[in-house]
């Protein structure tokens, strides 16, 4: 029988280090997980001003009132300009 020092995850040689089944170090893969999480949160922050960017280059008003836009918008559609389907803004490529 192995005894407790030939373990080779959470034994007492291990001191206060924690690791889970698979013997990944807990700080470790919380550490990377924030990082993602980090990395995830900038390019949807970034995404989002691009977005914000992009509804002002068309002069939509984002106060809710955007009903004269949606107009302008639609007769800018006649001229080629952008594609208006069911509220959603597309530029025509």
């Amino acid at each position: 029988m192995a005894s407790n020092t030939d373990k080779t995850t959470n034994g007492p040689s291990d001191g206060d280090r924690k690791t889970n089944a698979s013997g990944v170090d807990q700080e470790e893969a919380v550490a990377a997980l924030k990082q993602r999480m980090d990395r995830r949160f900038q390019r949807l922050e970034r995404r989002s001003e691009e977005i914000l960017d992009h509804l002002d280059a068309l002069n939509v008003n984002t106060n809710g009132n955007r009903n004269d836009d949606m107009q302008r918008l639609k007769e800018r559609r006649v001229h080629g300009q952008l594609r208006v389907k069911r509220g959603s803004i597309r530029e025509r490529r």
